[in-house]
């Protein structure tokens, strides 16, 4: 089981909207202001989930990449159950000889950051899921998987043997068990900013390796196996099942993992559910000092209003949205200061603005 911390949901913004009543308060909590903040930041930076998307492997009866770049990869696991029952969605490795593997190309092989998607459910603990750059009996490219105890593991290799000298790693707090399926993210930009999700949950931990720089061996990324030390091979066999995998040469954000959370990379599908939109509201000037423009980037519709609220959560203003891509707000009665543009977007997904009155 997933020992959850203190943010049950990752998501600042079903955070700020389960807390609004402390917003109401007279004294906003330093915590819950944080959470806006956070929020706002997040939100005014929102862009694509896809965006330097490399390959999304959903495995729907295959391993073919439905990004639109034609990665498509080959597979010697076995068709199975995903985590809805459903039949040929996953696919199963039995801890011998069998990985997905992914075409053989230097753009598959990206300098950080990078980032990477997938669920997946381990029979059997201290297995590496997935591998940008396997190479037997040697620590390169980027590698995620499980550790003895639980804990997941995020790693990069410098090209030195497989011992702790020649990777940088971050473990996770949170741990996993067998016979579950669990949703895991991995995103690293340097040796000591690597991010660890677990169900949508920042899943924290701590750093160790000692290792230099990112090494690649020029070998394909694959699913399912990773180098390992004191393994028949120089490499370890997963034992579990694994589902769409995606991977990206960027680095995720908490907005980005709400997102896959929620869906987002089923548009990639045909005839999947639909997506949660890319969406952003715009608002210029900021700083404002009489009125402001509050513009619409994407799809609008089911927009019913927003709200205006202060850094002590206080609602000043309740905005009618009239179904167009834009509209005026006056800022007459504002002090200065700061304030925040708030609402829910046609998908429910919430969003927050910062505003700045002069």
């Amino acid at each position: 089981m997933v020992q959850h911390g203190t943010f049950a949901n990752c998501s600042f913004e079903k955070f700020f909207f389960e807390n609004i009543d402390y917003m109401k308060s007279p004294i906003i909590p330093p915590f819950v202001l944080f959470a806006l903040l956070l929020l706002c930041n997040l939100s005014s930076q929102a862009q694509l989930v896809t965006t330097n998307l490399l390959y999304y492997l959903p495995i729907i009866g295959n391993a073919n990449d439905v990004s639109g770049n034609g990665y498509h990869a080959t597979s010697t696991a076995t068709l199975t159950t995903d985590r809805f029952g459903t039949a040929n969605s996953a696919y199963a490795f039995n801890g011998s000889a069998q990985s997905i593997v992914l075409p053989n190309l230097p753009q598959l092989r990206p300098q950080l950051p990078m980032s990477v998607s997938f669920y997946a459910m381990f029979n059997q603990l201290g297995s590496t899921a997935f591998a940008n750059d396997l190479t037997a009996y040697t620590y390169s490219g980027m590698w995620i998987g499980t550790a003895g105890d639980g804990s997941v593991h995020l790693n990069y290799g410098d090209g030195g043997t497989t011992n702790s000298s020649y990777r940088r790693s971050k473990s996770s707090n949170l741990t996993v068990g067998t016979g579950t399926w669990h949703h895991f993210v991995g995103v690293i930009r340097a040796w000591n900013d690597m991010d660890i999700y677990i169900d949508c949950v920042d899943a924290g931990g701590f750093y160790n390796g000692s290792g230099g720089n990112l090494f690649y061996s020029g070998n394909p990324a694959q699913v399912g196996v990773a180098a390992a030390a004191n393994q028949p091979g120089g490499v370890g066999y997963m034992s579990g099942k694994i589902d769409e995998i995606a991977f990206w040469d960027r680095a995720l954000d908490a907005l980005d993992v709400f997102k896959i959370c929620k869906g987002a990379l089923n548009s990639l599908i045909v005839g999947a559910e639909a997506p949660i939109e890319d969406f952003r509201l715009d608002v210029t000037p900021n700083p404002a000092s009489d009125k402001i423009k509050v513009s619409i980037v994407g799809d609008g519709n089911g927009i019913s209003g927003l709200q205006i609220v202060d850094i002590q959560g206080r609602v000043l203003r309740e905005i009618q949205w009239n179904g167009s891509s834009s509209i005026e707000v006056s800022l007459s009665g504002f002090s200065t200061g700061m304030y925040f543009l708030k609402g829910k977007s046609p998908a429910g997904v919430p969003f927050c603005k910062k505003i700045s009155v002069i």
